[in-house]
C-alpha cells in the first residue's frame, strides 16, 4: 500500500514509508497502551514489538530488523547512552527516538552525542510522533526546543564521545574527586598547584558537558572510571 501526504513547506506530494518499530517501557500498562494505539497507525506503522528493559534491546534487535527505537526515557539509567552508542554502531540505519524526556542538560548532550535522533518532551504527542517519522533520518537529528542547531554544534565540537578522549590526568584527577578530595589534596597527592588542578577540572567541563557536581559523578560512574562504594564525591 502506498501512502501519500502533501508537503506544505515544500509545495510536493510525498510518499510516506512504513516503519517497524521497537518500544521500551517498564510499563506493561504502556506497552499495550502503545501497542493497540500504533495498531491504528497501519498506514506508518509495519508492525511494532515492545520490550520492558534496556538489555533487551541488543537481542531483540540481533533477532529481527527494525527501523525505529522509541525509547519511554523514564525506564533507563543513568548510563544509557553507553548502550544507544554501542547499539549505533551495530545498526547504523536505525532511527532512536527518546520521548517523555524531564532531564539534565548533562544526560542530553551525552545522548546526543551517542547518537540520538530525537528527544522529545513529555508533551509531545505520540500523533505527531509519527507523523514527524519521514522528517527524521538516521544520521540526522531532530530540531525542535529542546534540541536547538546551536546545541548540536557545541555538543559536536566540545563533547567527549568516549573515556578514551580524556587524557590520563584527566581521568586520575576526576576519580580522586570523586572519592572525597578537594582540589587542594588533589594538588598536594600528585605534586601540581591547586590552580593547575583547577584549570584541569576546567578542561573536564567543557570535555565532558558538566554543570553540577552530580554530572561529575555521572560520567564517571557510566565510563566506569569508579563504581558506586568508591563515591564520596565534592568537586570545588
Amino acid at each position: 500500500m502506498i501512502i501519500k501526504r502533501f508537503n506544505e513547506s515544500k509545495k510536493i506530494e510525498e510518499v510516506l514509508n512504513q516503519y517497524k518499530i521497537l518500544h521500551l517501557d517498564q510499563s506493561a500498562i504502556s506497552r499495550s497502551t502503545l501497542s493497540n494505539f500504533l495498531s491504528n497507525y497501519r498506514f506508518i506503522v509495519n508492525g511494532t514489538r515492545s520490550v520492558e528493559l534496556p538489555n533487551e534491546l541488543l537481542p531483540e534487535l540481533n533477532r529481527e530488523y527494525y527501523d525505529c527505537l522509541f525509547i519511554n526515557y523514564a525506564t533507563c539509567q543513568y548510563d544509557f547512552c553507553i548502550l544507544l552508542r554501542r547499539i549505533k554502531k551495530l545498526y547504523p540505519k536505525i532511527i532512536s527516538i527518546i520521548y517523555n524526556f524531564s532531564h539534565s542538560q548533562f544526560e542530553k548532550k551525552h545522548l546526543l552525542k551517542a547518537g540520538l535522533n530525537a528527544l522529545l518532551p513529555t508533551n509531545f504527542a505520540i500523533e505527531e510522533l509519527l507523523l514527524s517519522l519521514p522528517d527524521m533520518s538516521p544520521d540526522s537529528v531532530y530540531i525542535n526546543y529542546l534540541v536547538t542547531e546551536e546545541l548540536i554544534l557545541n555538543i559536536n565540537r566540545n563533547i567527549v564521545g568516549s573515556i578514551d578522549e580524556l587524557t590520563p590526568k584527566q581521568i586520575l584527577f576526576l576519580r580522586s574527586a570523586c572519592s572525597g578530595l578537594s582540589h587542594r589534596e588533589i594538588g598536594e597527592k600528585y605534586f601540581n598547584s591547586k590552580q593547575r588542578v583547577d584549570n584541569v577540572f576546567h578542561e573536564i567541563r567543557i570535555k565532558i558537558g558538566c554543570e553540577t557536581q552530580i554530572d561529575f559523578l555521572r560520567f564517571a560512574l557510566m565510563h566506569k572510571i569508579i563504581d558506586w562504594k568508591a563515591s564520596a564525591f565534592e568537586i570545588s
